[in-house]
């Protein structure tokens, strides 16, 4: 029975409406989706014309904290060219990670200045090893990958 309503497309405006597809878009730009602004609102938008679809939406695999991590863990001065081929993420993005890392509060930097400017992160919250460091030193063995969660 509730397969049935819910595939059904007249269905679709009392399970979710412009109302939900706002808050939706809102909170995807919260939560870091990987989508163009208001995405939501444009699939509802075309769904309501009837020549949508409802594409899964792909996440924003780097983040500041990733990278921050990868960073403690080697102990290596990156650039933005660099950090970027380590994460498989474009120079662009992996510059306003950088950004992110270098301003924010949270992380220790060291940083070599201008012309060819790199950074190296010594601390995150005061913390001197990486997590996958600590977790090895905690359990006397490195965490199996299917258990680490990356």
């Amino acid at each position: 029975m509730y397969t049935e309503a819910l595939l059904n497309p007249q269905n679709l405006n009392y399970y979710f409406s412009e109302v939900h597809a706002v808050l939706l878009s809102f909170r995807w730009s919260l939560d870091g989706i990987g989508a163009a602004p208001f995405r939501p609102l444009a699939i509802w938008k075309q769904i309501e014309q009837g020549k949508g679809w409802i594409p899964y939406p792909k996440l924003k695999m780097a983040s500041t904290e990733k990278a921050a991590e990868l960073m403690l863990e080697t102990g290596e001065f990156y650039t933005a060219q660099s950090l970027g081929k380590a994460l498989s993420i474009s120079a662009n993005k992996a510059s306003a990670l950088l950004y992110n890392i270098r301003t924010t509060n949270k992380y220790k930097t060291v940083d070599t200045g201008v012309p060819n400017s790199k950074v190296k992160v010594v601390a995150i919250y005061g913390r001197k090893s990486s997590m996958r460091s600590l977790q090895k030193q905690a359990l006397l063995f490195a965490r199996p990958p299917m258990l680490a969660n990356e």
